[in-house]
């Protein structure tokens, strides 16, 4: 069998099972969705009919916040400890730069949002003093900056030192080791987690919080017309936030199909929030693996944090995800396969990168930074062709043209 046959053959028994995740997704979804519009209007909290489950697992929950949580410290330098372990037994010194990569760039974040860590580390290593210039109840916010941020500049050196080695010893550490074939197992494992992670969104999400916010709510308002979403995006007349056509337009769709009720305006978060599941898996998939990708997304699908602004009415925070990930897997595919239409899609988004909460906007800085990074680190060898490096600008071009539909 040529390769041509080859390709044929895998791709058809990839379809299928992508085809079924598709439908299978989109229907279970849907009834999600409709059966917790349904308990809204009959006055009850959304999904009821899941009470008891999730009820058992708040109860796990309680033992863990109780129990283990104070120990949370030591667990996340168990994890550098772990993923640095890994980095001394591997065979290429490619492969350990990048696991100490991630070690660090991973002990960071938790630094950096874990003020309990932050504090510990600060008193282990006897850095508070009643001569310190910054007031005590400020310390952790310093500790947790300086030591962050260090540890993300460590990461990134360690990954370009990465990237570096990885050519002289000729193999690609970022490509996926298996076989890119979407088989059954893979769609029964991302339906079950895509699920999972649609009901601790959307479980009970007209009644928790139990309150509205209101803080975006002339936001909000304008978002029920297409061109109040205009006015309000500029602010015309009136007060303005730099939220972007991205928050304003799945408030428009869901407040059209189910009413102006707070379930419909956090609806919005959370079928973003579901969607985001997908696109974190398309991009895993892509830099690890089956293994890796499954792993990543359920991880991500039980984030607290993101969980959080799945149900939010308030800030669009988990809307900013999702642009930027595709920006990076469609740069992936622009490079790999070098045609033109990724280009396109590339500079598509870059342009919507502006369109959301400043969080996200910039994401267009991504393609321009990794493929100057790879040109110098690759002995100014383009990783893209000529008319996608012009893709490129034609994004930052759209990017800035996005300005005048906001404030500025």
């Amino acid at each position: 069998m040529g390769n041509s046959g080859k390709k044929y053959l895998m791709a058809s028994k990839t379809r299928k099972p992508i085809f079924v995740f598709m439908a299978l997704a989109a229907l279970i979804n849907s009834w999600l969705v409709i059966a917790a519009v349904g308990d809204d209007r009959l006055g009850r909290e959304s999904l009821a009919v899941l009470k008891a489950p999730i009820l058992w697992l708040s109860a796990l929950g309680e033992v863990y916040v109780q129990n283990f949580y104070p120990w949370s410290a030591y667990a996340a330098a168990a994890i550098f400890l772990l993923l640095s372990w890994w980095g001394c037994t591997a065979r290429l010194r490619s492969h350990r730069s990048l696991c100490f990569s991630i070690g660090f760039a991973v002990l960071a974040q938790l630094i950096l949002v874990d003020r309990q860590l932050a504090d510990r580390i600060a008193a282990e290593l006897g850095w508070y003093g009643p001569d310190y210039p910054v007031p005590l109840f400020q310390f952790d916010y310093v500790v947790a900056l300086t030591l962050g941020l260090a540890g993300y500049a460590i990461a990134l050196l360690l990954a370009v030192r990465a990237m570096v080695l990885n050519k002289r010893e000729g193999e690609c550490t970022l490509r996926a080791v298996d076989k890119p074939i979407f088989n059954w197992l893979d769609c029964t494992c991302l339906v079950v987690i895509v699920t999972i992670g649609a009901v601790v969104r959307m479980y009970a999400l007209n009644q928790v919080v139990d309150y509205f916010e209101g803080e975006l709510s002339p936001y909000s308002a304008a978002a029920t017309s297409l061109k109040g979403m205009f006015v309000a995006n500029k602010g015309i007349s009136g007060p303005w936030a730099p939220l972007g056509i991205l928050y304003y337009l799945p408030i428009y769709l869901l407040t059209h199909l189910f009413g102006t009720t707070l379930l419909a305006l956090r609806l919005s978060s959370a079928i973003i929030g579901v969607f985001t599941i997908v696109v974190v898996y398309l991009l895993a998939r892509k830099l690890s693996g089956r293994a890796g990708a499954l792993f990543a997304t359920a991880l991500f699908s039980l984030n607290c944090l993101h969980i959080g602004w799945s149900r939010t009415d308030i800030h669009p925070h988990g809307v900013t995800a999702w642009p930027v990930m595709l920006i990076c897997l469609v740069l992936i595919l622009a490079h790999e396969t070098r045609k033109l239409v990724w280009g396109v899609v590339l500079a598509l988004l870059m342009g919507l990168a502006w369109h959301q909460y400043p969080s996200g906007q910039s994401g267009v800085a991504i393609p321009v930074f990794a493929a100057a990074l790879f040109f110098v680190t690759n002995k100014w060898q383009s990783p893209l062709t000529r008319g996608q490096v012009g893709c490129v600008v034609i994004g930052v071009i759209l990017w800035f043209a996005g300005l005048p539909v906001s404030y500025y």
